[in-house]
């Protein structure tokens, strides 16, 4: 028999042997009544029944759409431990439409749920699963960069989202304890302002740098206890340390006394995944950029 390859759900491109992102899909809440039963299995083209119900799977395509290769990344160790089955069952599960019992599961606590009535109008859920496939280029390209419908960037993590906790912590952030006294010596604040930022968040990477969280939205950083403004967005958490950085690199005659915090190499520098190193690919470190500067 010949090989049977599968679609790219975003780019159409046919796939046979390639790297790809395996997408478990799940019903929406708003299916049209009259399709009650989606398509199950990894059969699917584009659906507007379907939602996304896993972050993805990597591996690589066989000749008959199957993933072998399994990458047993975080994500993968993450899911056997609450589906209490291999990566391999799990695929397998999505791939052929069938219904682990962890999804019955989540599908009977879905059921009844408030809106629970709401969704059993449109849509019958026993926990069965589908799937499609992304050519993995095409899926790691797409999610660092975030379109709109002209093909303009318009939106990214970097420049525009808040500094959750998450955020901090995909930055390299570790938090350290929760101390409104601490808070108010630090920030030098009124008590209220002290119990909101009164999340303390350090970095390996910088240890004199101090983040207080409001454990929601946006910081305060300090830096060896001189207090710096709040940031509300990673990129305004780093011109902030690096607006810093160079006015101790230009007051300073020692410039070991600023080296840990970075400055940024450009303006148009690259915005790094979540996944980065506190500002690690577009960022230098002070103490390179005054080596330069004198040579």
């Amino acid at each position: 028999m010949g090989d049977s390859g599968v679609s790219c759900v975003l780019t159409g491109v046919s796939m046979n042997y390639e790297k790809v992102a395996l997408i478990a899909l799940a019903p929406q809440h708003f299916v049209t009544p009259s399709r009650k039963h989606p398509t199950y299995g990894h059969g699917v083209v584009a659906s507007e029944d379907l939602d996304p119900f896993l972050l993805p799977i990597f591996g690589r395509l066989d000749g008959y759409g199957n993933l072998e290769d399994i990458e047993r990344d975080e994500h993968a160790v993450f899911l056997e431990g609450k589906f209490g089955m291999s990566i391999k069952g799990i695929v397998n599960a999505i791939l052929f439409g069938d219904t682990p019992a962890y999804t019955a599961k989540l599908a009977r606590i879905v059921g009844s749920h408030r809106q629970g009535n709401e969704f059993k109008k449109n849509v019958t859920w026993d926990g069965r699963l589908a799937g499609c496939y992304v050519h993995r280029a095409a899926y790691d390209h797409f999610s660092r960069v975030f379109i709109d419908e002209f093909g303009h960037e318009t939106f990214s993590v970097w420049d525009t989202y808040n500094l959750s906790p998450e955020v901090l912590e995909g930055l390299g952030f570790v938090f350290q304890k929760c101390d409104q006294g601490l808070a108010k010596t630090r920030l030098k604040c009124s008590d209220s302002e002290a119990r909101n930022f009164r999340y303390l968040y350090t970095s390996p990477e910088l240890p004199k740098v101090e983040a207080w969280s409001d454990n929601g939205f946006s910081a305060i950083f300090t830096y060896d206890t001189v207090l710096l403004a709040q940031a509300k967005t990673p990129k305004q958490a780093h011109d902030q340390l690096a607006e810093f950085s160079s006015s101790r690199l230009c007051t300073s005659a020692t410039p070991s006394a600023s080296s840990e915090i970075v400055s940024t190499e450009s303006s148009n520098a690259s915005s790094p995944t979540l996944s980065c190193i506190l500002f690690d690919k577009p960022l230098r470190s002070a103490s390179t950029a005054t080596a330069e500067s004198t040579s």
